[in-house]
């Protein structure tokens, strides 16, 4: 639902709506125009539709409140969201429909760049070949979802911490950081003691997995 309301100067938000996902306003001739987007009750606030390579893949984002947003027919979730920072809960789920990439994004962590692709294949196909070099590839996941094989792939170029990990055991007495590095062991963190290392070179290059802890406690 989209209201336009007009107010004398200082005048708050006028909308009823019970959800309110926008609102703004600008000064006019001594008046405030105010334009307030909302939802009654639960349901989609925006979609939005990308077709690639040539219409071999087609993938829907869907955004609503209140609930999350159902499967379309014919095609996999392959990402979902939730955004719990304002008033209400917004969701956003990533559908994709067809065989390629799905979407790729950087991070940089330390002195390591982590590239993670996610594609979408039939059954039977192999792992794809995106943009990261075979022998960068860190981790690779699969997962067979309504007929199609969802695949996510990371990769990293130089040398850095990759993932870290903090619990907390023994209403706080005890904490614990599990740190994944590669090309080099990450640096203790202050405070901590170093108490198990690994290394696994199983793959293209070796990650060092490093537990340290701070506290008393098991």
């Amino acid at each position: 639902t989209t209201e336009v309301w007009l107010t004398a100067p200082g005048t708050p938000n006028p909308s009823a709506l019970s959800t309110i996902f926008e609102a703004r306003w600008e000064e006019k001739e001594g008046y405030l125009v105010w334009t307030v987007r909302g939802v009654e009750g639960t349901g989609s606030i925006s979609e939005k539709t990308d077709t690639r390579h040539n219409g071999a893949l087609t993938i829907k984002t869907l955004k609503s409140v209140g609930a999350v947003n159902q499967t379309p027919a014919g095609y996999v979730n392959v990402s979902s969201e939730e955004d719990n920072s304002g008033k209400f809960t917004i969701y956003t789920d990533v559908f994709a429909k067809g065989t390629g990439m799905v979407s790729t994004s950087t991070e940089e962590r330390g002195t390591a760049t982590i590239t993670t692709e996610t594609w979408l294949t039939a059954p039977n196909e192999p792992q794809p070949n995106g943009a990261i070099p075979a022998a960068n590839v860190f981790q690779v996941r699969e997962e067979e979802k309504d007929g199609y094989k969802v695949w996510t792939i990371q990769g990293v170029e130089g040398d850095g911490v990759v993932s870290e990990k903090t619990e907390e055991r023994h209403n706080g007495a005890l904490t614990i950081k599990t740190i994944e590095a590669v090309g080099q062991q990450a640096a203790a963190p202050a405070g901590f003691v170093l108490v198990s290392e690994e290394e696994d070179n199983g793959g293209n290059f070796t990650v060092y997995r490093d537990v340290y802890a701070k506290g008393t406690g098991r």
